[in-house]
């Protein structure tokens, strides 16, 4: 499953839903698709009737990217996207150009990145939601990385996603700047993460990023704890005084 520009057809709602042979996809335009189950995500084993986003490959034999249409989603970060073997880089924007609220046409000069977050929670964990980011990284002076233009949306949301989903939030985000900061950027948000949540607009895309439910988080630490403790007490059996040791 991949979010690639310019391949297969466009991101589309669409109710689905999987039964034991085979995968339903219902468009709204009415177009139906029915794919084996190997086409699922690695690690997802079925998908509940509901309303997804949908995209599929050029010859509609393969899914690109599958994910729950509305809602908030408690997540991981997953990976910046891009080409198999080659390290992210920021890329123009799919549209050159865009419109204001006026109706007037401007030029699109920034640069942007893509980014997958894996849900996980029932009934859709595994499935990756896919966004798009402005490379909205700086150079601060004292050689790390910080964020430009802080009054600006796109800004607003890179920094919303640091600030839930790195264990130390922007004031721990201490990445060196370099010409393109993806990889490390990746890097950190990968080793150095924690769950967030998502949230997705109307349309099905991402909208913002917020912390993840208490509750959640809670959850994930009572597994770890008894683990913790376990391990210290096989520790504490299998250790034996060595013979004439003075302690």
């Amino acid at each position: 499953m991949e979010f690639v520009q310019g391949e297969g057809s466009r991101l589309r709602p669409a109710t689905a839903a999987t039964t034991k042979k085979a995968i339903l996809i219902q468009f709204e335009d009415g177009e139906r698709v029915e794919l084996p189950l190997t086409e699922l995500p690695l690690g997802v084993a079925s998908l509940p009737k509901a309303k997804y986003m949908v995209k599929l490959s050029g010859q509609k034999d393969r899914i690109w990217t599958i994910y729950p249409a509305t809602g908030a989603h408690a997540c991981e970060f997953a990976r910046c996207i891009a080409k198999e073997g080659q390290p992210p880089i920021p890329q123009p924007p799919f549209k050159q150009e865009g419109r204001n609220a006026q109706g007037q046409v401007y030029k699109k000069t920034w640069l942007e990145f893509g980014m997958a977050h894996r849900i996980l929670a029932a009934p859709y964990a595994g499935l990756e939601i896919p966004a798009r980011e402005q490379y909205q990284f700086a150079r601060q002076e004292d050689g790390l990385v910080g964020l430009k233009s802080p009054k600006a949306r796109a800004t607003q949301r890179l920094a919303a996603l640091i600030e839930n989903g790195h264990m130390g939030g922007m004031k721990e985000f201490r990445l060196q700047f370099s010409d393109n900061v993806l990889p490390g950027f990746e890097r950190a948000m990968t080793e150095n993460g924690k769950p967030y949540l998502v949230i997705l607009n109307p349309k099905g895309f991402v909208d913002t990023y917020a912390e993840a439910p208490a509750s959640f988080k809670r959850s994930k630490a009572k597994k770890a704890a008894p683990k913790k403790a376990a391990a210290k007490k096989k520790a504490a059996k299998k250790y034996v005084k060595p013979k004439g040791a003075p302690f």
